[in-house]
């Protein structure tokens, strides 16, 4: 994939997107709603302690894709034992859908199938056929 249309800063945690004609914007902490939760794996620390990150961001009306239905990118993470070390990998997974969600396929260039190629298979085809035709039972 090229690069060039998207950029993170994983210190700042701020994700750069250039959508061509549409210009550029700017995803920032404060574009992105932080909730906390506790649960899952760990065994009593992580029931009393909140560590939990989830990050919600709301694609503006203007940046939506005609092709998909997803109007909100959402990335949660629990897997660190520190609250800092959950935000960083989660703004890591918001980064990652917020690049395959913007991500235009580059169009296709027709091209011919060369002769010889056309040729070459249907000679092989042919073999092939023959190879099966002397399979069968001859009459005499």
């Amino acid at each position: 994939m090229d690069q060039e249309w998207f950029e993170y800063d994983r210190e700042n945690h701020r994700i750069t997107v250039r959508q061509g004609e549409k210009g550029e914007f700017i995803i920032t902490p404060e574009d992105v709603s932080v909730s906390y939760f506790s649960g899952g794996p760990g065994g009593q620390n992580v029931n009393r302690n909140i560590n939990g990150v989830q990050l919600i961001y709301r694609i503006p009306e203007d940046r939506i894709n005609s092709f998909q239905k997803t109007q909100q990118l959402v990335s949660r993470s629990i897997s660190q034992r520190s609250k800092a070390q959950n935000m960083k990998q989660a703004f890591d997974q918001l980064a990652d859908k917020v690049r395959r969600y913007f991500y235009i396929l580059p169009e296709r260039k027709k091209t011919k199938v060369p002769k010889r190629s056309k040729e070459k298979r249907l000679q092989s085809k042919k073999m092939r056929g023959k190879l099966k035709q002397d399979r069968h039972k001859v009459d005499f």
